[in-house]
């Protein structure tokens, strides 16, 4: 008798503030090797218009994963830094155990934030900092980041860092101002994945909002900065598996 395959579900990766999809490289790289299918998600807000709310960015990242659950597919949901809030956003409507209640196939089964931003309805990055980080400079609605290698690269050799901040981009500044409405992460598995070294959400404020996500969250610790899948890609796929239910040694 044959042995039925079980189909793994599409990893779908939403890269942060003032970055690209293509940070995701060696992280897609190590999810081929392991026969995970993957989609990235180019969010509006960075490098798009200077109007772009987090709304705006969540309709894009559902753009992909609606399109994946219509056709029956799970999807784990992996959310970097910003991408947090517009990411668990984009879940409404979508998330399995929902679809499943409505006798559909597909749906989200879980949610990956990497250092990112896990936060209370209501909030937004600006709200919940209490204000905006001094490398952040403003230009009218456009962001930049200063001290970019330092604050998100702190952890990879100079010569890497400056290929990294060369490919950096603007971002607008209503994505940063524009509240969560939806908390996902009160629904669905969450797994978090907090480093140590981050410069740019500390170790501690990360530990606070894996509080607030409460008992549905999974934490894991690296030793990274701020960008671990650039610099621990290794790590970050194995909590990407874990959270697709494969039992790691």
């Amino acid at each position: 008798m044959g042995s039925t395959v079980i189909e793994k579900p599409t990893v779908v990766l939403v890269h942060g503030a003032f970055h690209t999809p293509d940070c995701w490289d060696l992280v897609t790289a190590q999810l081929q090797q392991y026969q995970y299918p993957f989609r990235t998600v180019k969010l509006p807000s960075a490098g798009g218009s200077l109007a772009t709310t987090v709304a705006d960015d969540a309709a894009e990242i559902q753009k992909t994963t609606s399109e994946l659950v219509a056709s029956g597919k799970d999807v784990i949901l992996v959310l970097h830094s910003y991408s947090g809030i517009p990411g668990t956003e984009s879940a409404k409507g979508l998330l399995k155990k929902d679809l499943e209640a409505e006798q559909k196939l597909g749906g989200i089964t879980s949610l990956v934030y990497i250092s990112a931003f896990l936060v209370p309805a209501g909030d937004s990055v600006a709200s919940f900092l209490g204000g905006m980080p001094p490398w952040i400079v403003f230009d009218g609605e456009k962001m930049t980041a200063a001290t970019a290698d330092h604050v998100f690269y702190n952890d990879l050799p100079k010569s890497t860092q400056t290929i990294l901040v060369d490919k950096l981009t603007h971002q607008a500044k209503p994505s940063f101002y524009t509240p969560l409405t939806y908390p996902a992460y009160k629904e669905v598995s969450v797994s978090y994945l907090l480093c140590e070294q981050d410069n740019t959400i500390p170790f501690d404020g990360q530990k606070g909002m894996v509080g607030i996500g409460g008992p549905n969250v999974v934490s894991h610790i690296c030793s990274a900065g701020h960008s671990p899948m650039l610099s621990m890609p290794s790590k970050v796929v194995a909590v990407i598996r874990g959270a697709s239910g494969e039992l790691l040694a």
